[in-house]
């Protein structure tokens, strides 16, 4: 089994046992697609989304992206949605229920439409998961460092003190006040001022600093802690100069490939009720 598949097969029984525990929704076939956020319409088109719902025998009527929520909630005809940025914090309080981890983190990344109402949906913290147990192996880390303030910063914080509750994990962002908040709203982590202080063995970048080119630096020194044996974790796909630094400076290093791909397979179990 490859790296990929066992990861998969590792976290779809506890996302459907944690998550939907009296069962998967049944879904109308063939299902209705839909995105909403800036990249809605690539990321239906994403060839890592297209291969896994063909290897799992979905074939959606049609794909549809919206350019805000409010469009997309007012489409009945779509089963499930894919929420991309700006809109996994706006979307949580517009559904008429939260699965436990986007009521755990008010992060909604995923939607489904189930006899006629819509649930709000986090993947992305059991993908997290799987990609950070894979990085690390069987030694844990005792300092984290989650660098970004937004909806992904939010799932990978929670995943982190799901695989690891006896590290210390840290969150660094633009500004303090927002570190703080997300701190103080999942009630994990503290604020770090200085990513090469708080000497992390693990960094995680949630924010977009690379993810199309490398224009724009990150506001703060995250290389700093960047270190023979740290290791690196950036949910963008993109090889980015931080990637490249990282690598560099000695850090075993991933990018956000396989937590997207944990993400596809688990919102195509959920497309098909399995």
């Amino acid at each position: 089994m490859s790296i990929v598949e066992d990861a998969i097969a590792r976290t779809l029984p506890e996302f459907v046992a944690a998550e939907f525990p009296g069962g998967l929704p049944a879904l109308p076939a063939p299902p209705v697609l839909a995105a909403v956020g800036t990249l809605g319409a690539r990321a239906l088109a994403s060839p890592l989304l297209g291969e896994r719902l063909a290897a799992a025998g979905v074939a959606p009527a049609d794909s549809r992206a919206f350019a805000d929520p409010a469009a997309l909630l007012g489409d009945p005809a779509w089963a499930l949605a894919l929420v991309l940025s700006p809109h996994k914090q706006t979307l949580p309080p517009l559904c008429a229920t939260l699965a436990p981890a986007a009521a755990a983190t008010g992060v909604a990344d995923t939607l489904l439409r189930a006899q006629d109402e819509v649930i709000g949906v986090n993947t992305n913290v059991y993908a997290a998961a799987a990609a950070l147990c894979q990085l690390v192996g069987s030694t844990p880390p005792t300092r984290a460092l989650v660098a970004g303030t937004g909806a992904s910063a939010r799932s990978v914080v929670v995943a982190l003190a799901r695989c690891f509750p006896d590290a210390e994990v840290g969150v660094v962002g633009r500004a303090a006040e927002r570190a703080q908040a997300v701190v103080g709203a999942l009630g994990l982590g503290r604020v770090v001022a200085e990513p090469r202080a708080f000497a992390p063995e693990l960094v995680v970048n949630t924010t977009t600093v690379g993810e199309t080119d490398d224009a724009t630096p990150p506001a703060f020194d995250l290389a700093a802690a960047f270190a023979p044996g740290v290791r690196y974790f950036d949910l963008n796909h993109r090889t980015s100069a931080l990637q490249t630094q990282a690598l560099g400076a000695g850090c075993v290093a991933t990018s956000g490939v396989l937590m997207q791909l944990v993400t596809n397979a688990l919102r195509v179990a959920l497309l098909r009720g399995n």
